[in-house]
């Protein structure tokens, strides 16, 4: 994904915990840029889950 690739280093990306559309779209698109190797969080207290990752060369 070129945006990704554009800035290297660490990514968090939230959305709010019942925005599920959301939450479908990025963990497609961040599983496929990472091949799978990211984690996840949630932040209840914020009412945001999300994913993070590191594409630092």
């Amino acid at each position: 994904m070129k945006i990704f690739d554009m800035f290297h280093g660490g990514w968090e990306i939230s959305q709010w915990i019942d925005n599920l559309p959301a939450q479908n779209f990025w963990g497609k698109v961040i599983a496929e840029y990472t091949n799978g190797k990211y984690d996840t969080f949630t932040a209840a207290e914020a009412h945001e889950i999300g994913f993070t990752f590191d594409n630092s060369l």
